[in-house]
């Protein structure tokens, strides 16, 4: 019997014995003769020809073939209609893809029309071609809802003498304790801006909720949150029924009131304003040059930089003259709040300002000979040279090429960048190129060559050969000291290594070992030493 038939007879089964939902069965006994006697004459049919089986086995099989037939009509359904959804997406990124084209084809037009102006000078067409790169993220910036201040300027008070009850409310720096003050100071007093009229605990409490900010030297009344008293400011509070010191700490050129205990203010009249510490000249001096105040311990012993801190934080932006975040010098000379300095220094050992190192990178320094001795860069490299800038000593100098790392020649440290490369043929006469790091000695070492002295007149030998050679010249040299106790021209240093440092993770890391070589277990690079 085919396939054909066999569905047909399963369809007609199904359809003699299925019931419609809310229909009853027995209830129309034509139909179901009907489909009885069709059934009967399906099935004379396929007896006739021969191909009709009336074992249950037989029924099975034509069960099942009619199955997985659906099965599979089906799951083509369902694959035509993932395709279709694909085709969709895919026309979809299409036209992004054509539409941001046409967009950059339309930015390239209207560039070269600015640049092909002749009535325009190149300033302008500086200022217009910026102006047309920006525009998108300057339409997202006024797209933007930001949320208005609620205290305006244009709304500022008619008269100033007037005191509401609700500015008449203490404000708490504690309120389970009954500390008076706000968030950023403990004070009994409230400050009333010269420029709104509104009264505020402090200059920031004020300056948060407004569309301008208190210029806090002309401020010139307070309140005493004690008693409601509104007076001129100062360090008490002049009601006789009350009397109370408002602050333990005033200062009345900063109008700044302050009673934290953890707190030693001083006015510094160099520099306007008043800073955490005990006093000149106890604990802080002030440089005339930097202007501005440092530990003392920094006397006679910091870089100095004109007006050095009247400048932003390089990394989060905010302006650190006034800033109320501690504010950390550099070995550098250079700036930076404490905060940013301890987040930036996990990443790298760099001044973000002048990319001089933090700190002494001998060790780091030394990681990276041996990761350079253990890891020779391929042949096909070995002509060629990178004239380098170092950022610590600020000279010039040549490395041999490298991906990453170039050795200045002068402070033999790694904090450099690469100016130019050029091939060895084209070194210009008497050019001073980094000490050679090859690999040596027992496992795990380095042996790092430094040219000191040149007594023979061999000449300086070029540095291009594979490793095994620059080891036997070594050795040679080595032994030709050792035996006519002449001085050498080169000394070793042997660099034992106990772990292991990986180059990516910037961390000691464990290894495994895949294919042949040793890799770092966390990113699986092969750029690690033995340290």
């Amino acid at each position: 019997m085919s396939n054909v038939a066999a569905r047909l007879l399963f369809r007609a089964l199904s359809g003699a014995m299925m019931v419609p939902a809310g229909d009853e069965a027995p209830s129309n006994q034509s139909s179901a003769a009907s489909s009885r006697s069709d059934l009967m004459h399906l099935q004379g049919q396929f007896s006739n020809q021969g191909s009709f089986g009336q074992s249950s086995a037989d029924m099975d099989d034509m069960m099942l073939d009619s199955n997985e037939d659906e099965a599979d009509w089906s799951e083509g359904e369902e694959g035509e209609e993932g395709e279709e959804r694909d085709d969709e997406e895919d026309d979809l990124e299409d036209e992004d893809q054509a539409a941001k084209e046409a967009a950059q084809q339309e930015l390239r037009k209207r560039i070269m029309l600015i640049q092909t102006d002749s009535t325009l000078s190149p300033a302008d067409k500086a200022k217009k071609i910026q102006e047309l790169m920006t525009s998108g993220w300057s339409q997202r910036q006024q797209q933007r809802v930001v949320q208005p201040a609620k205290n305006k300027l244009e709304n500022r008070r008619s008269n100033f003498d007037l005191v509401t009850d609700a500015d008449r409310q203490p404000t708490y720096f504690d309120a389970a304790n009954g500390i008076l003050g706000c968030k950023h100071y403990q004070r009994a007093a409230k400050l009333q801006a010269h420029c709104c009229g509104k009264w505020d605990t402090c200059r920031f409490c004020h300056d948060e909720v407004s569309d301008h900010n208190i210029v806090r030297n002309l401020i010139t009344t307070m309140m005493c949150m004690y008693c409601g008293t509104v007076q001129p400011a100062a360090h008490d509070c002049t009601n006789p029924s009350c009397g109370k010191r408002v602050a333990k700490y005033y200062c009345k050129d900063c109008k700044l009131w302050d009673s934290d205990p953890r707190k030693n203010i001083y006015h510094c009249n160099d520099c306007g304003i008043c800073r955490i510490g005990k006093g000149l000249g106890i604990d802080y001096f002030h440089c005339k040059k930097c202007n501005v105040c440092m530990a003392i311990s920094l006397e006679g012993r910091h870089k100095c930089i004109e007006r050095n801190l009247e400048s932003d934080c390089p990394i989060c932006g905010e302006y650190m003259f006034t800033s109320t975040t501690t504010v950390i010098f550099m070995p550098c000379g250079h700036c930076i709040h404490y905060k940013c300095h301890q987040e930036y220094i996990q990443t790298s050992y760099q001044c973000p300002t002048c990319l001089k190192s933090l700190a002494d990178m001998t060790d780091y320094f030394r990681r990276i000979d041996q990761a350079l001795a253990q890891q020779q860069m391929p042949e096909e490299y070995a002509n060629l040279v990178n004239q380098i800038y170092c950022n610590d000593c600020e000279k010039k100098s040549h490395a041999k090429f490298h991906f990453m790392y170039h050795k200045c020649a002068h402070c033999l440290g790694y904090n450099t960048k690469v100016l130019n490369t050029l091939e060895l043929h084209q070194l210009p006469e008497g050019a001073k190129m980094a000490p050679a790091v090859v690999a040596g000695g027992q496992a795990g070492e380095a042996i790092v060559i430094e040219d000191e002295d040149e007594e023979d007149d061999e000449g300086r030998e070029e540095e291009v050969g594979g490793r095994q050679e620059q080891v036997h010249q070594e050795e040679r040299r080595r032994r030709r000291s050792s035996s006519f106790g002449t001085r050498r021209r080169s000394s070793v240093r042997l660099v034992p290594q106990s772990s292991f440092w990986c180059h990516l993770c910037q961390s000691e890391t464990t290894t495994t070992l895949a294919g042949g070589t040793m890799r770092c277990e966390t990113c699986n690079s092969d750029f690690i030493e033995e340290c």
